[in-house]
């Protein structure tokens, strides 16, 4: 999902790349209802603090895109987010 954000981004389609970053949000805001409900192993708290910590960063990467598109800060931002994501994704599925 990112990476189609990414490339709307690049493409300066910023429009789909909101609805693309919002529809990811919510997703991620989903897990984390989901995991706080029903998440009952040892790596229940790594996962929730995780979510919690993509969420954050989402919110920061918002507020960033806000302020300006054409930084190229929000580039090395963008970067940094989608390879936490992977890592959120790979503890996830252990």
């Amino acid at each position: 999902m990112l990476a189609d954000f990414f490339d709307f981004y690049k493409q300066e389609k910023f429009l789909e790349a909101y609805k693309v970053f919002f529809d990811f949000l919510l997703d991620v805001e989903k897990d984390m209802e989901l995991s706080e409900k029903h998440f009952k192993n040892e790596n229940a708290h790594k996962i929730i603090a995780q979510q919690k910590r993509l969420h954050g960063l989402l919110r920061d990467f918002y507020d960033k895109m806000q302020e300006n598109k054409d930084d190229k800060n929000l580039i090395d931002f963008c970067k940094n987010l989608e390879s936490f994501y992977e890592e959120y994704k790979q503890n996830k599925t252990v």
